[in-house]
């Protein structure tokens, strides 16, 4: 799910929340747009793509 609000964050970094942990860290544009790039929580370690994430918050 891609939202504006996010759960309050805030800034110009994109943010996304790890389905598997709920923690929330920071991506670059340019990784999201690599459709192959499987993205890694820094909380719990699991890998996934960005379709498969809670939530992806980007700048308003």
């Amino acid at each position: 799910m891609t939202t504006r609000a996010g759960a309050g964050k805030q800034g110009n970094a994109i943010w996304v929340q790890c389905a598997a942990c709920a923690g929330w860290f920071h991506v670059s544009e340019a990784l999201l747009q690599a459709r192959a790039a499987k993205l890694h929580c820094p909380h719990c370690h699991a890998q996934f793509q960005e379709a498969q994430a809670a939530q992806v918050a980007r700048p308003c």
